[in-house]
């Protein structure tokens, strides 16, 4: 993308400087005055039609000091003003005004570009503009302006300040113009009539309402050399012009009048959406047919990062979200478009002051895939979603968030509605105020829309088993489970669900990722294969495996086993650890019961580079004294992670004392423990006794 700035090339700074003091310090004594500089550009364009800024050479601007009895009571002077200084645009370049100001003085400045053949007057001392559009199709008339708010100076200030314009531009263009020349008819002329506006405050930004008239566009040449601003189809373009507008959309009629220097035609255009620094497309086969026409409104100039996302939301495609958007309007995806956005660690959110809130709207016909990883945000104070759908969403990835609303009632965050279908394969759905509908339908429309789950991760919120449409809903897919991961933390997955000890070791033969528990398992002992890659959920189910001469759960070379809702009985030693393998026990309980002797552990590491790491969960084994028992027994070479957890007693037998043995690497950094855990303990974190306990935290 090209930015489009204006430079005052022929006004030097110093001299500027000069010219301010003179009226800005008539009482001021060297010293008491500072540089207040601006650095001054044009949003972002990224279209090659009408409206890249280029006409616009002319900077004007003027400086107002406020009531010194700080009342604000109204601008009571005009500083400065600098007449237009006739210099050709200049791109890519950020052109820096600086101002010498009294220190202690509130200041406001109006920034002004614009074309000298331009029709847009400012009054300067009311802050107004009057806008008297003449004839058609005359890219002259654009124009930008800001407005710096009140600021008070003490010591030097450096500021950005984006111009924007306070038009829309409306355009007409067709794709059978070849075929009117054919038939005879060459336009040559066009104009429009639409009623608007011709007043705005540049302070507030407000159109002046009293001010809307019916305004007459005379009709003149056709906009020539430029594209049509929609693609791929090429349309010849047929008019351009720039009507004042306010900052919300307006819906307003167009009449297009045309001619072939002999006949006059009009076309009539109703429901026309408008809106400031947006473009609105008026498209078809308008010469030949009466009805075949498209109307789309798309933000091409507007300030707002992210116009690919608006293009590829009008016109399909898939775009990659190149930066962070915060958004004015929904970002709405047309029916009959399909697009793909991939967020790239980006974020979308709207603003709490919104008057439309939502942040993503997905149209009946449209279909919307998104996927990788950022975040689509709905702010507190509004009722807005994050992801409305009247059409088809599938979420693929990201992280999606709606606040509390006015009331501090929570929002839903995906909504469906009409016939919306939703289909959920991933993502992350924080719902941090744990009140409401992550997902959705509207009442009303409950028979006639889809949710479909079959992956993310939900907080606060069961997709299988919640109150959205009433106690019980599920939406999840057949085939598919919501675990508990950990407490109020759901999780979504396909799960191979067994019974069985045969099923269940007949499925980590397989190459299933997950397991889940129907019912009690009992087995001489659960082996791991090689290599395996498996996410094993118990759901709270008893299991029993493992002899007092053996281990009855083993994760062989070089398998990556995770554990979650334990709630295993072992016979002898508990979980091994063998040969590279890793292991992450997440939750549950582990618990050995023999009246054996024998020196089994409830965790056991042996072979290099073999890994256990423990999140939470309770630890414990037969209270008989004098056993030869530890928690981990971790062998040179391997490494176990204690990040949290509720460990008994030690064993009193000696040598078995400590509660952990081995020569390999222990590393305790969250847990309560039976027996003084320090010695494990790393530097940033401490062991705290209270009673017979210690606890593990951060320092």
């Amino acid at each position: 993308m090209k930015k489009f700035f204006f430079a005052l090339v022929a006004f030097a700074a110093a001299a500027m400087a000069t010219s301010c003091t003179n009226e800005v310090l008539p009482e001021a004594q060297l010293g008491d005055e500072a540089i207040v500089s601006f650095t001054v550009s044009t949003p972002e364009v990224a279209s090659r039609a009408y409206g890249d800024g280029h006409t616009a050479n002319d900077l004007y601007y003027a400086v107002y000091l406020w009531d010194r009895s700080g009342a604000n009571t109204g601008y009571v002077e005009t500083i400065s003003k600098v007449e237009g200084v006739n210099t050709p645009d200049v791109i890519d370049i950020e052109t820096v005004v600086d101002f010498r100001l009294v220190n202690g003085n509130t200041y406001s400045i109006l920034f002004w570009a614009e074309n000298n053949a331009g029709v847009a007057d400012v009054d300067w001392r009311t802050m107004t503009l009057s806008f008297n559009p003449a004839e058609a199709n005359v890219e002259e008339y654009d124009a930008f302006w800001a407005y710096v708010e009140p600021f008070t100076v003490n010591g030097r200030i450096d500021k950005p300040v984006s111009l924007v314009r306070p038009f829309a531009q409306v355009n007409v263009g067709t794709a059978d113009y070849e075929a009117a020349v054919a038939a005879g008819t060459v336009i040559t002329n066009s104009g429009i009539e639409v009623a608007l506006y011709t007043k705005m405050d540049l302070a507030s930004g407000q159109v002046d309402k009293t001010s809307k008239v019916a305004l007459t566009y005379a009709p003149a040449a056709l906009p020539n050399g430029e594209d049509f601003p929609v693609q791929p189809t090429v349309y010849k373009h047929m008019g351009m012009n720039y009507v004042l507008v306010d900052d919300a959309k307006e819906l307003v009629e167009v009449k297009y009048n045309y001619n072939d220097g002999t006949n006059d035609y009009q076309r009539v255009y109703t429901n026309v959406p408008v809106r400031r620094n947006y473009r609105t497309n008026i498209y078809g086969n308008l010469l030949t047919e009466e009805a075949n026409y498209t109307i789309t409104i798309v933000p091409d100039f507007d300030e707002e990062p992210g116009y690919d996302v608006f293009h590829a939301f009008q016109y399909g495609g898939e775009v990659v979200l190149g930066e962070d958007m915060e958004i004015k309007h929904p970002l709405v995806v047309k029916a009959g478009v399909e697009a793909t956005l991939n967020l790239n660690g980006k974020t979308i959110k709207n603003k709490a002051e919104n008057t439309d809130t939502d942040v993503i709207i997905v149209e009946a016909g449209a279909t919307l895939t998104i996927n990788g990883e950022g975040t689509i945000e709905a702010v507190s104070g509004n009722d807005g979603y994050a992801v409305i759908a009247e059409g088809k969403v599938i979420i693929n990835g990201g992280t999606y968030k709606a606040g509390v609303d006015q009331n501090g009632d929570t929002n839903a965050v995906v909504y469906a509605r009409g016939n919306g279908k939703v289909y959920v394969n991933g993502g992350t759905f924080p719902n941090d105020n744990g009140t409401g509908f992550v997902l959705n339908k509207k009442d009303a429309d409950r028979a006639t829309t889809i949710i479909e789950v079959t992956g993310g991760r939900f907080y606060n919120f069961n997709p299988a088993d919640n109150a959205a449409e009433n106690a019980g809903t599920n939406f999840v897919k057949a085939g598919y489970e919501s675990i508990e991961v950990e407490p109020n933390v759901w999780e979504v997955m396909r799960i191979v669900v067994v019974e069985d000890a045969d099923e269940l070791l007949d499925a980590l033969k397989g190459t299933e990722p997950n397991i889940g528990f129907e019912q009690a398992i009992s087995a001489d002992y659960i082996n791991i294969p090689a290599g395996r890659e498996v996410d094993i959920f118990m759901n709270d189910q008893k299991l029993n495996s493992g002899t007092t001469t053996d281990y009855g759960f083993i994760a062989r070379d070089g398998s990556n086993v995770d554990i979650y809702n334990a709630n295993y009985t072992a016979g002898g030693g508990a979980i091994a650890v063998v040969n590279g393998a890793e292991v992450t026990f997440h939750s549950g309980e582990v618990y050995v019961d023999t009246a054996s002797t024998s020196g089994r552990y409830l965790f056991y590491l042996t072979g290099a580079g073999s890994t256990l790491t423990i999140e939470d969960g309770d630890f414990s084994w037969d209270p008989a004294d004098n056993q030869k028992r530890a928690y981990i027994y971790a062998e040179a070479g391997t490494t176990a992670y204690v990040k949290g957890g509720n460990f008994g007693k030690a064993s009193t037998r000696s040598g078995y004392t400590d509660g952990f043995l081995g020569t390999g690497t222990i590393i305790v950094t969250g847990g309560t423990f039976g027996f003084n855990p320090s010695k494990w303990v790393p530097a940033g974190y401490k062991a705290t006794q209270n009673g017979s306990t210690w606890t593990v935290a951060a320092e």
